[in-house]
Order: C-alpha cells, then sequence, then structure tokens
C-alpha cells in the first residue's frame, strides 16, 4: 500500500513481497476485501499514532495540524486511502470524530487553553482541520508543494485570524499558540 496505493495491493503482489505464492494470503483473509479492510483500519492506527505525537508537543493543538501534513508527505498514498477516496457526509464533527480517537481530549484542551465553550473549539478545530487537509491534499496531489515552515507559518495565521473571529481578541496565551 506505501508504494503503489490500494489498486497495488493485489494478491499476488502480496505473496511477492512475503516472498511466496499468493495463496498465504486467502489462508489469512476470507478475500481481498478482507485485506484492504484491514490495511484501511492499520491505516488509521498509523495516522491516530501521527496525530497523538503532535497533541504532546509544546504546541499541542498546533503540533496535530503539523502532523496532518506530516503523514500526508511522508505516506501520501496511505494519506490518499484515508482520506481522498471519497464518501459524503455534510458534518464536519462527525467526520472528525471517526478520524481522531482523542477528539474530546483536543477539543477539551483547545477550550482550556483558549477560555472558549466547547462549541466555539468545535469551531476552531474544525476550520483547522479543513485548512490543513486542503493544504496536505494539495501537497500530495502535486498541485502546490510545501516546506513545514511554510504550512506552520499558515497554519498559525489562520488560527490566530480563526481566534479573534470567534473571541473578538486575543490574550497572550492566545498568541503563545
Amino acid at each position: 500500500m506505501r508504494k503503489g496505493g490500494i489498486e497495488a495491493v493485489t494478491a499476488k503482489a502480496l505473496g511477492i513481497e512475503l516472498g511466496s505464492s499468493a495463496r498465504p494470503v486467502f489462508t489469512t483473509f476470507q478475500n481481498m476485501e478482507e485485506v484492504w479492510s484491514e490495511t484501511l483500519k492499520a491505516t488509521r492506527v498509523l495516522y491516530n499514532q501521527y496525530a497523538a505525537q503532535g497533541f504532546t508537543e509544546g504546541r499541542r493543538f498546533f503540533g496535530i495540524g503539523m502532523q496532518i501534513f506530516r503523514f500526508a508527505k511522508t505516506e501520501p498514498h496511505l494519506f490518499t486511502l484515508l482520506f481522498m477516496r471519497g464518501g459524503v457526509s455534510t458534518d464536519v464533527s462527525n467526520i472528525l470524530t471517526l478520524t481522531y480517537d482523542n477528539y474530546d481530549e483536543i477539543l477539551s484542551y483547545i477550550a482550556k487553553k483558549h477560555i472558549l465553550s466547547r462549541e466555539d473549539s468545535a469551531k476552531i478545530f474544525e476550520t483547522m482541520y479543513i485548512y490543513t487537509y486542503g493544504i496536505a491534499c494539495l501537497h500530495v496531489t502535486g498541485m502546490l508543494q510545501f516546506t513545514e515552515e511554510e504550512v506552520g507559518e499558515r497554519i498559525r495565521a489562520l488560527f490566530l485570524d480563526v481566534l479573534v473571529g470567534v473571541k473578538g481578541e486575543l490574550t497572550d496565551a492566545d498568541l503563545a499558540c
């Protein structure tokens, strides 16, 4: 999957990767749909490890945004599998609760750090996610290439703008984000 995307995950390719025939694949899995399903689960676990790592950085919420970009840059096929394969939803918060194992913890952090309601924290998270996701998609598709420094500057600037829109004015603690 990492090398060639979901289209490259075939029984034959897996057999070659394992140094065997395709037969062991079907000893372990009932069919290719099950292989792809397990691949998706493993990819979600890996993505959540990236997000969790970002949440441990000094500027935790900023760290999550940077990890979205790092995941896309480092694992473009896996990013595509998770985030660019369709599905329709009109509820961003639903997508975020499915995407982030620590969604509630993230909202609590934003609320506490910036003295906001849960609702305002969710608005900020949703806006930042959509923006950062867009940057990651542009990077993965090759439409635009960004450095981590450029992404960090853009994320921070938008965050402060959104925060002003929600709070009206910023505190010194807000500016330290």
